[in-house]
């Protein structure tokens, strides 16, 4: 017997042209029971939005937002509200303190072995770092023109 697929797409049949198509394989007996969220009429290829049976919640496209995103680990015992990751492979957590965790080559900051102050020229918050020699680095922020000060 086929899956009990239920389609939520007002005035038109599955597949047609209509804007967007909400997919929900309702059956209880699948590998495959997901809830996903299709764009220009549907299919595997439009698909920007899913919830697999697993819990994984897969989105395709740009996050985009208005205002600023939150993001909460409400996990009884706390634990690291978000992480990234590129091809399988974590480079970037932000941690429970609220520190940022890179992965070499999550971040590529610009390593200059003179300051930065009065020379180089950037836009408000940019960083980079500066070897003053000896051992001493320097993270310094932009203020914006070439305006640098240690961050």
């Amino acid at each position: 017997m086929p899956d009990a697929d239920v389609w939520l797409n007002p005035g038109a049949p599955p597949g047609s042209a209509d804007g967007i198509v909400v997919w929900i394989d309702n059956d209880n007996n699948s590998g495959t029971e997901v809830f996903a969220v299709e764009n220009d009429g549907g299919g595997l290829t439009r698909r920007v939005f899913e919830v697999d049976e697993s819990g994984d919640v897969h989105l395709r496209g740009p996050l985009e937002s208005s205002g600023t995103m939150q993001f909460n680990h409400k996990v009884v015992g706390g634990g690291d509200p978000i992480a990234f990751s590129s091809n399988g492979t974590e480079v970037a957590r932000i941690e429970s303190d609220g520190l940022g965790r890179f992965t070499t080559g999550g971040v590529n900051l610009p390593l200059l072995t003179a300051t930065p102050h009065g020379s180089r020229v950037g836009i408000a918050g940019d960083v980079v770092l500066f070897d003053a020699g000896g051992g001493t680095f320097h993270l310094m922020v932009c203020a914006g023109g070439n305006s640098w000060s240690n961050a």
